[in-house]
Parts: structure tokens; C-alpha cells; sequence
């Protein structure tokens, strides 16, 4: 494994550990949701589903297309700001996906590999700024609503 590969991994693992430590419901369903994602396209790379991005990856966009659903999904339900952002980056690995597909991917190796891989540093971002806020929240307010109507995993 390359040393970049590694340098992301930690990242990743050290948002979603903090996320998951001292994030709301919220944080926690989002590094939840990412860290389910990696484990999909780690999966989908060691049946070689994942070929790399010479071409059109169905494995990948399937992956991308059901984490941001997900992304979505809490993006309207938590009473946070974060995973709208969080949900945004992920639009932007569908749609690369999707100009992928439709070109025929004809050069575009590059531009693939950016647009499916880079909006992870912008959810990394958006996790850790929405965990340190509601800890800040939290701190000066107390407890406070995690979501926005009532939710089956209201606290």
C-alpha cells in the first residue's frame, strides 16, 4: 500500500473515530455512513469489481449513488448544517460517475480518479467541523435536538 493511501486512511480513520466517540446521533450516522462506503469500495477493489478508472465503474457508482442517499437522507432529517455539504460532495462523485459513463471515458482517467475520490477530503471536513460545532454547541447550550422533526432515533 502507498504511502498516500495510508496518509488518507488515517485521516479518515481519525475524523470517523472522533465522530463516532464524541459526535450527536447525527456525526455518528455520518461516520457511519462513510466508513460504510469505504468498506463497500474496499470489498468491490478485492473482487476486482473496481477496476481501477480507465473506464466506467457500475461497482462504484452504485456505491456512490447509495452513500449519497444515505448522505441525503440525513442531510434532511438531522438539525445540522454539515451533511448538506456532505451530501453535495457526494453529488459530485455521481456526477463525475455519470460524465464518466456517458463520454465513454476516453481519456478522462484523470478527471475520474478527482471527481470519485477528492470529495472525501470535503466530507472528512464537513464531519469534523459538524463534530467540533456540536461540541461547542453542546458545551455553552447543554443537550439539544439532534434532529429536526420527530425520528425514530430521537434522543
Amino acid at each position: 500500500m502507498s504511502v498516500d493511501v495510508l496518509l488518507v486512511f488515517g485521516l479518515s480513520a481519525g475524523v470517523v473515530s472522533v465522530a463516532l466517540w464524541r459526535g450527536g446521533k447525527p456525526e455518528i450516522a455520518g461516520a457511519t455512513i462513510l466508513a460504510l462506503g469505504w468498506f463497500a469500495d474496499f470489498l468491490a477493489a478485492l473482487w476486482g469489481a473496481s477496476g481501477g478508472f480507465s473506464d466506467f465503474s457500475s461497482t462504484r457508482f452504485v456505491i456512490d449513488l447509495v452513500e449519497f442517499v444515505l448522505l441525503l437522507g440525513l442531510a434532511l432529517s438531522a438539525n445540522r448544517v454539515w451533511p448538506i455539504f456532505s451530501a453535495a460532495a457526494q453529488l459530485v462523485a455521481v456526477a463525475g460517475s455519470l460524465a464518466v459513463w456517458g463520454s465513454g471515458g476516453a481519456g478522462m482517467q484523470v478527471a475520474y480518479w478527482a471527481v470519485t475520490q477528492l470529495p472525501l477530503f470535503g466530507q472528512l471536513a464537513a464531519l469534523t467541523l459538524g463534530t467540533l460545532f456540536h461540541l461547542r454547541r453542546q458545551a455553552v447550550i447543554g443537550p439539544y435536538r439532534a434532529w429536526r422533526v420527530a425520528h425514530p432515533l430521537h434522543d
